[in-house]
Order: C-alpha cells, then structure tokens, then sequence
C-alpha cells in the first residue's frame, strides 16, 4: 500500500511522531492493525487519518 495513517488534532492538523507508512502493509488486516494502534493512542478530541482520501472508507 502507498500512503501513510496519521493521528490528526481537533483542527485536522498532523501530530508529529504518529505517521505510520503503509509500504510493508499487505492485507487489509494489517491496514487494520496499525489504525487500531493509531486510534488506541489518540487523545481526546484527537482522530486518525489517512493520506488516500478513499481508502479509509473503503477498508472499514
């Protein structure tokens, strides 16, 4: 996969440290590993993105 998940503020900007690349991510239970991480680790107020517009919806 291209792209990278990222955990973003209450105003959508990036929080530096939290981007993980999607280059290693095979299958989608392992694009689902990692967004499972990502959301475990945000704060309140906080939200995890991803830098593919449509993937997102589309893996859920």
């Amino acid at each position: 996969m291209k792209g990278y998940l990222y955990v973003a503020d209450e105003r959508g900007a990036e929080i530096e440290g939290s981007r993980r690349y999607l280059a290693r991510c095979r299958s989608r239970e392992e694009y689902q590993a990692i967004l499972r991480e990502l959301e475990a680790a945000a704060g309140d107020g906080c939200m995890v993105l991803d830098s593919e517009k449509d993937r997102r919806s589309s893996a859920n």
